[in-house]
């Protein structure tokens, strides 16, 4: 009897050290798999952390690239309105420059005649001038004549 009280009691510490085992790794495990949780916490804080970070980034370079096709956009307005305005300022140099060369002799023919409209009015006016002087100088002879006979 003393014998099977041993085992039993052998029998009955194997099974506490078992369970006192089993509580012990049980409790391991209960505490790994806090941390774990705690540690699995702690990286979806920071993978949150750096979502947001990559969504601000995204969003900066997004208004950055926005800015920069509304800069892009404005500066090829702008110098398509500068082209046309030059080209408008070149056509317009272009027509006068033709006018200027076809109109040259026609201008050229136009002032030298009338520089010689001029001219002869000019002789005009002196012959007229000396006419009458002429006509009065021979009136004036022929009453000195008529004086002189009567």
């Amino acid at each position: 009897l003393k014998a099977a009280a041993e085992a039993l009691s052998v029998e009955d510490q194997a099974r506490r050290d078992l369970e006192v085992y089993a509580q012990r790794s049980l409790d391991d495990l209960r505490r790994t798999v806090a941390a774990e949780a705690a540690e699995r916490q702690d990286l979806a804080v920071q993978v949150g952390g750096r979502l947001e970070t990559l969504e601000e980034m995204v969003q900066d370079e997004n208004a950055c690239r926005e800015d920069l096709e509304r800069r892009v956009s404005k500066e090829l307005l702008d110098a398509r309105a500068a082209l046309n305005e030059e080209r408008c300022i070149r056509e317009g140099n272009e027509s006068r420059l033709e006018q200027q060369v076809s109109g040259g002799p026609l201008l050229q023919q136009e002032a030298l005649h009338r520089e010689n409209k001029a001219r002869d009015e000019a002789i005009a006016a002196v012959q007229s001038n000396m006419h009458r002087a002429l006509q009065a100088e021979t009136v004036a002879r022929e009453e000195g004549r008529r004086d002189s006979v009567f």
